[in-house]
């Protein structure tokens, strides 16, 4: 099977795989938000017994999948429409929305560290490209890492160019070579970084990734 074969059966199974979690992600968000009612009742009710602690963990785990299925459903509805004129980012707000979904869709094997001020200032950039950008970055580096590696997520601030360093310290793990799908999303990456004026630095080594952004203009919206 050629190169392009070996695309054209990722990108049909994504697509399949794209609709299906659509709907799996409308169907779980509606069963969850009913369960989430249910189990906050008991939790109420009986919070000093051994009901209203497990109802308190069980509402804990199924926040966790209900955060998953709106991100789902968000991410794979999203079209790229038309680009705002002056975009810009709240890294510090970025952070901590991506902060639990990163956490929720990383192997628990992996520690992940952030270091991000309160109030990071605004950077040029649309929303959802930079979010993509950042998940993107981060899945690259933990793919395949070993149990007691630490992904270490940090913002060095800077009057003129904010930089976000994602870096993985892992115990000595042999890294696999980047199939043809690591190397399609390495590249979305870098478009991404392209059309937002992020500078995107990789690591030879694939263990670090810099995110360079340009501030935002005074006075932009």
């Amino acid at each position: 099977m050629d190169w392009d074969e070996t695309l054209g059966d990722e990108l049909a199974s994504l697509e399949v795989l794209r609709h299906l979690a659509l709907g799996a992600a409308h169907t779980l968000n509606n069963a969850l938000t009913a369960i989430l009612g249910e189990v906050q009742v008991l939790a109420d009710r009986d919070a000093a017994s051994d009901v209203g602690a497990a109802s308190s963990s069980i509402r804990r785990e199924v926040e966790r999948c209900a955060r998953l299925a709106r991100a789902l459903g968000e991410g794979g509805a999203r079209r790229r429409g038309e680009r705002t004129l002056d975009p810009q980012v709240d890294l510090a707000a970025l952070a901590r929305r991506l902060a639990p979904l990163l956490r929720d869709t990383v192997t628990r094997a992996v520690e992940i560290g952030w270091q991000v001020p309160d109030d990071a200032g605004g950077v040029h950039g649309e929303r959802a490209d930079v979010e993509r950008l950042v998940l993107l970055s981060a899945y690259q580096l933990v793919r395949g890492a070993a149990s007691g590696s630490r992904l270490n997520i940090s913002l060095a601030p800077s009057a003129e160019a904010p930089e976000l360093v994602l870096e993985l310290r892992a115990p000595g793990a042999a890294r696999s070579a980047p199939a043809i799908w690591d190397r399609i999303v390495a590249q979305m990456a870098r478009t991404l970084a392209d059309r937002n004026q992020v500078g995107l630095e990789a690591s030879d080594g694939g263990a670090a990734v810099r995110l360079r952004f340009a501030r935002a203009r005074a006075g932009a919206p």
